[in-house]
């Protein structure tokens, strides 16, 4: 008799210790927002300079700094200098001028070209709409006020990555996709039947997500009952987090969201 598979998605609130233990963190937490923080300091001190030495390039500046300061990416500016101000501490303005210092000393000593001063604008330009690289991404919309508040607006805004189960060892032959936000990390689960991990605000936040793959050692054909699922899962989330039945079609079965 064939088994029945389900798969099972996780979605809860975990206290930080609790969410640590199942998922890790490949960077800390401040060396993504320094990293994220330079990138913006220093698309900030080229834009100026080219200002600077080439006025005439004026309508292109502005139509580029708007772009990008209108975008998810560039409205994350304000709340991450205030993360950064709070992860840092007493130590934050030191740290804030040290970090203007070396960029200005740095990229100051770089010639650029009005080629390159126009290339350079078209490049943030593109850059508002994502083509950066994923750990910069990433870490700019783990700070969004909105997203933070309401990870769903980062998905409905189209700041999504797609995770598909297809020829994963844990899926048990199942092939579905998902969409989470962009800013949540994904990792591998360490469980017997937990195909993957994600988990927000770059691997630091406190809301994750797990992805399950379970037998159920059900007959062929044999649709479970919401009653049946939700006795399932008791065993596998937390007391606290309300079970949502979901259909998914494209599976051939039912799936659920915890």
């Amino acid at each position: 008799m064939k088994i029945l598979r389900i798969a099972l998605a996780l979605l809860f609130l975990q206290c930080a210790a609790l969410a640590q233990d199942a998922l890790s963190t490949k960077e800390p937490k401040w060396k993504q927002l320094s990293q994220a923080y330079g990138f913006i300091l220093g698309q900030k001190f080229t834009i100026d300079r080219i200002a600077q030495e080439y006025p005439e390039l004026s309508p292109e500046i502005k139509e580029s700094w708007f772009v990008f300061s209108s975008c998810a990416l560039g409205e994350s500016e304000k709340s991450l200098e205030e993360v950064m101000e709070k992860e840092y501490g007493a130590q934050w303005p030191a740290l804030k001028k040290e970090m203007e210092s070396q960029l200005s000393e740095s990229l100051g000593k770089q010639p650029i070209t009005k080629t390159d001063a126009i290339a350079f604008l078209k490049e943030v330009k593109s850059r508002a709409k994502g083509q950066l690289p994923a750990s910069l991404r990433s870490s700019l919309l783990s700070v969004h006020p909105r997203y933070s508040r309401n990870p769903s607006l980062e998905i409905a805004e189209g700041w999504t990555q797609n995770f598909r189960s297809k020829d994963h060892p844990k899926a048990k032959g199942i092939d579905f996709s998902i969409q989470m936000p962009t800013s949540w990390s994904a990792s591998e689960g360490n469980r017997p039947n937990v195909v993957q991990n994600f988990k927000s605000e770059a691997g630091h936040g406190p809301l994750m997500s797990t992805i399950i793959v379970k037998n159920l050692g059900l007959p062929a054909g044999y649709v479970p009952t919401h009653d049946e699922i939700r006795g399932v899962s008791q065993g596998v989330r937390p007391s606290n987090v309300i079970f949502l039945p979901t259909p998914a079609h494209r599976l051939g079965i039912r799936a659920f969201i915890l």
